[in-house]
C-alpha cells in the first residue's frame, strides 16, 4: 500500500471549511446563497475573535518593539492588540560599521568589520515602504542572501526591528518592488531587558506626578478599543534613545476571501468548522433547529480537544514566596 508522501500540503481554504460547516447544518450545495456565504464569513470572524474569551492560541503571541519619545508616557499599542504577557525596557548601544550606513531610495546599506552578532535595528522613516523589505546579507557585496522580513510600518518615523547575527560582514535592507526613503539606520548590540511591573488603575491613578520623567519601569494598560500603555516614569532623553520590547496575545488574523485560508493551524480545523456550524444553526432558517443540541454538544467536544492541545508543553515551575509577616 502506498502513501501520498507528503504532509499537511493539503489546503484547507476558507470556502471548503464554509462548505462543511453547511453540510453539518444538513443543507445541500443548491441550498446555499450568496449571501448565506457572506454570513458564514461574518459568523467564521466572530468564532475567530471569540477564541480570545477562553485563552490565547499559541501561535497568536509575538514581540513588538516600540519607540520611546521623551515625556510621552502614552504609549499605543498596535492594531489586534488584546493583553500584554511581558513587556521589559530594552537598553542598547550602538555598533560601529565599517562603513554606513548608506541611504538611497529604496535601499540602505552597510558593511562590519566583523560579522555582527544581531541586535536591534532602528530605522528613522520619511517615506513608508510600499513593498515588503528584505534584510540581505552578502560574504563579498555580490551574491546576496535575505534572512529576515522587515514589517513595514504604520507610521512614518521610529521602527525598531530585531535583526539575528550573520556570518556574513555585509548588510543591505532593499524592497523587490516599490520604495522607501530613510533619513537614519542605525543597529545596535548590548541588549539589556529590565522587566516592567504592570500597575492597576487604581494605583496609577495614585501617582502624584505622571509626568516625572525617568526611565520606564512600570505601566497600566489601558484596554481601550486601542490599547495604549501609560508609562511611568515618563521617559526621559536618555530612555528616549532605548525601546519597549512587549510579549503580547493578539487576535487571529481577519477572515479573508474563500479561496483564502483562516490563521489557525491543522488540529484547529475540526473545532472551527463545528463551532461555525452551531452558530449558522442559530441564523439560517433553511436549518433544522432540532440539529442545535447536536451539534452544539460535538462543537464543545472537539473545542475542548482543540484547546488541550493548544500549548507549549514546556515546563512549568511555581516560586512559592510564603515567609513569616512581621508588622
Amino acid at each position: 500500500m502506498t502513501t501520498s508522501g507528503s504532509i499537511s500540503t493539503t489546503v484547507y481554504e476558507t470556502r471548503a471549511l464554509v462548505d462543511r460547516a453547511f453540510a453539518r447544518c444538513r443543507l445541500r450545495p443548491q441550498q446555499i446563497t450568496a449571501e448565506m456565504l457572506i454570513q458564514a464569513q461574518t459568523n467564521l470572524y466572530l468564532v475567530l475573535s471569540d477564541m480570545s474569551n477562553t485563552g490565547t492560541p499559541v501561535w497568536a503571541y509575538d514581540a513588538q518593539y516600540l519607540p520611546l519619545v521623551q515625556g510621552q508616557h502614552n504609549l499605543q499599542l498596535p492594531s489586534g492588540t488584546v493583553d500584554i504577557r511581558n513587556a521589559f525596557y530594552r537598553s542598547v548601544a550602538p555598533a560601529t560599521p565599517a562603513s554606513g550606513p548608506t541611504l538611497a531610495a529604496g535601499l540602505i546599506t552597510w558593511s562590519w568589520a566583523a560579522a555582527p552578532t544581531g541586535g536591534m535595528l532602528l530605522i528613522n522613516w520619511s517615506v513608508l515602504p510600499t513593498a515588503v523589505m528584505s534584510l540581505q546579507t552578502s560574504p563579498d557585496n555580490v551574491s546576496w542572501t535575505t534572512v529576515q522580513t522587515l514589517q513595514i510600518p504604520a507610521a512614518t518615523g521610529l521602527s525598531w526591528y530585531h535583526v539575528d547575527g550573520s556570518a556574513n560582514t555585509y548588510f543591505r535592507i532593499t524592497s523587490t518592488t516599490g520604495s522607501f526613503t530613510a533619513t537614519a539606520a542605525s543597529l545596535y548590540s548590548q541588549l539589556n531587558d529590565l522587566l516592567m511591573g504592570r500597575l492597576n488603575q487604581d494605583d496609577y491613578e495614585l501617582l502624584p506626578n505622571k509626568d516625572f520623567q525617568g526611565r520606564p519601569l512600570q505601566y497600566w494598560l489601558n484596554r481601550q478599543l486601542q490599547p495604549v500603555m501609560r508609562m511611568w516614569p515618563t521617559p526621559d532623553a536618555q530612555s528616549a534613545q532605548n525601546l519597549v520590547v512587549v510579549y503580547r496575545s493578539r487576535y487571529i488574523q481577519d477572515v479573508g476571501s474563500l479561496p483564502q485560508t483562516i490563521e489557525v493551524p491543522q488540529y484547529w480545523y475540526e473545532a472551527i468548522t463545528w463551532k461555525l456550524a452551531e452558530n449558522l444553526l442559530y441564523e439560517t432558517p433553511e436549518a433544522d433547529p432540532k440539529l442545535i443540541p447536536v451539534v452544539a454538544a460535538k462543537a464543545d467536544q472537539v473545542m475542548r480537544l482543540a484547546w488541550n492541545q493548544d500549548r507549549d508543553k514546556s515546563p512549568i515551575r511555581f516560586n512559592y514566596n510564603i515567609h513569616a509577616y512581621t508588622a
